[in-house]
């Protein structure tokens, strides 16, 4: 090939047959608006997958922050000693419950209920909590008590034998006691201060235990048997 018949490649300088249209080096168009479409197309690819490699990474900040930093979140959904409760575990690790505790407040007569759980619950999870209660109580739910006859109706509950009178300790987020107890009951229902909170331990620290407080509220309850009316 002579010297006539070659020409010097527009991008590399290789020399390459004078009416060659893409050079054999490095693959470039000879022509100047070919050439500015190729090199438009190359950066458009690595625009594209510049785009793509930052929102896979953006999409992957969630699960390395879990790993890195994993939150402890749980939640009390709902308790109360008629029905027990539910607990949800909204963080990013396995917790172990141990139990939920809720006492009345204010009142010389303590009365407190321990809810059981004893469970792991896995990170975005619902656990169901038994009743306290496993024989169960049938009654009313008192209303329109008068503060001289509350201690003694406390003190009842509180004794050794409540089978006439028993207080039932909602948390006040509980849908029953917000929904349909508080509402149906309006302001004469007799209700106590009260409080708790559930134990639970992280994975992190299996020998710490942690307290979530949960606020709670007490509502006296009476039976209707014969018995409990003679007394």
């Amino acid at each position: 090939m002579t010297a006539e018949s070659e020409k010097a490649c527009n991008a590399c300088g290789a020399k390459i047959p004078y009416g060659a249209d893409v050079c054999s080096v490095c693959k470039t168009y000879q022509r100047r608006w070919k050439a500015r479409l190729q090199f438009s197309s190359s950066i458009t690819a690595l625009v594209v997958a510049s785009i793509s490699l930052a929102a896979w990474t953006l999409g992957q900040l969630p699960t390395l922050r879990a790993k890195l930093f994993p939150r402890t979140k749980i939640a009390v959904v709902s308790c109360n000693s008629l029905e027990g409760g539910v607990v949800a575990n909204l963080g990013d690790e396995t917790v172990f419950l141990s139990h939920i505790i809720l006492f009345n407040t204010e009142s010389k007569e303590w009365v407190a209920q321990r809810f059981p759980i004893n469970q792991s619950l896995a990170p975005n999870s619902f656990l169901k909590v038994s009743s306290p209660w496993a024989e169960g109580f049938t009654g009313t739910f008192a209303r329109g008590v008068s503060t001289q006859q509350l201690p003694a109706l406390v003190n009842k509950a509180a004794g050794p034998d409540p089978s006439c009178v028993r207080m039932a300790l909602f948390a006040q987020n509980d849908p029953m006691y917000r929904e349909e107890l508080a509402k149906a009951g309006g302001p004469t229902l007799t209700t106590l201060p009260a409080a708790g909170y559930l134990e639970y331990f992280s994975v992190r620290s299996p020998q710490q235990p942690f307290h979530l407080p949960v606020a709670a509220v007490g509502v006296l309850m009476t039976s209707s048997r014969a018995e409990c009316m003679a007394k």
